[in-house]
């Protein structure tokens, strides 16, 4: 499938709002205890002790060495509604580009507002959503590198290993709760998608990608 441009064409170029943003040790604990604790309700039924720990300790572990991960934000606009983007400066450590050539795209719109944003309501669905598949956001899987929200929709941006298997293990954590979402996928071995959407954000200092 052809790579089309997902993400909305911005009228103006990006520019660096509140900068670099760092995951702290507290959100990756936080982070560690709710993939533990979902992974025991959803392992323990069928699994042994032994089996269910060892589980635990494959999805666990690369997801402490994904702390490293610095984020920042940018704005712009379309159709003079504000957009705001978050996103990994660059390719994650231990991520070889080549190893992730499918570009999944999760979408959600929502009624327009105003400002083109999420209602209260919405947003707190959508924040719950990220943090169901926060347990796919890991290197041997794949990686969520640029979330996009505004003028009526929320787009997540996922690089990842198998597009068959993401997508049985994100239906397997959604289960029945029924957002109202959109996934398509395409491929883009190169990430040319992530490194056009940061050669546009003004200053911002761009890491060779791996």
């Amino acid at each position: 499938m052809k790579l089309a441009t997902p993400m909305p064409t911005l009228r103006s170029k990006l520019t660096l709002s509140s900068g670099k943003e760092s995951t702290n040790a507290t959100e990756a604990i936080h982070m560690i205890i709710a993939t533990v604790s979902f992974v025991l309700v959803g392992c323990m039924r069928f699994l042994s002790p032994r089996i269910a720990a060892f589980f635990i300790f494959c999805l666990v572990v690369p997801m402490i060495a994904d702390a490293e991960d610095i984020y920042f934000t940018a704005t712009g606009q379309q159709d003079g509604n504000p957009l705001v983007f978050r996103s990994i400066t660059s390719v994650p450590k231990g991520v070889n580009k080549r190893e992730f050539p499918s570009l999944i795209v999760v979408s959600w719109r929502y009624k327009l507002t105003e400002k083109g944003m999420p209602d209260a309501e919405v947003n707190e669905a959508q924040i719950e959503l990220e943090d169901i598949l926060t347990p796919l956001d890991a290197n041997h899987t794949s990686r969520q590198m640029l979330v996009v929200t505004g003028n009526g929709r929320k787009v997540w941006y996922w690089y990842v290993r198998d597009v068959a298997r993401w997508k049985a293990q994100a239906e397997c954590l959604l289960g029945q709760y029924g957002y109202p979402i959109r996934i398509t996928d395409a491929d883009d071995h190169d990430w040319s998608f992530y490194e056009n959407f940061k050669a546009g954000v003004e200053g911002l200092q761009i890491d060779q990608g791996r």
